[in-house]
């Protein structure tokens, strides 16, 4: 079913704000992102989305979303507070709408 895109814009803001983002608060994810270097994006799509709570990765599927994450360097934070006290920024963003993202602090010394 082909959606307007309004509304798949509307779908990819609903699942990243509700469950795409917490995988910044997963070891295997946060581990690959600590160790990734900055502006590196690593996929989440139904193939890429270990760690993801179930009802997120059958709307991966079944909308075909795909976003990407990556780790940013400071320079690139849109919220300066997020970079605070050695947090490292990363950026989840949605395939097909860039401007659909999310940036989230996170401290490197809790993989």
């Amino acid at each position: 079913m082909k959606r307007k895109p309004r509304i798949l814009k509307k779908l990819y803001r609903h699942w990243l704000e509700l469950a795409v983002i917490d995988l910044s608060q997963d070891p295997t994810w946060r581990e690959r992102l600590f160790n990734s270097e900055y502006n590196s994006e690593l996929p989440i799509n139904s193939e890429n989305c270990e760690g993801l709570w179930k009802p997120a990765i059958k709307a991966l599927g079944k909308y075909g979303l795909e976003y990407t994450v990556s780790k940013v360097p400071k320079n690139q934070v849109v919220e300066p507070w997020l970079a605070e006290g050695g947090l490292v920024v990363f950026e989840f963003k949605a395939k097909k709408f860039p401007a659909v993202r999310m940036q989230t602090g996170n401290n490197p010394d809790v993989i």
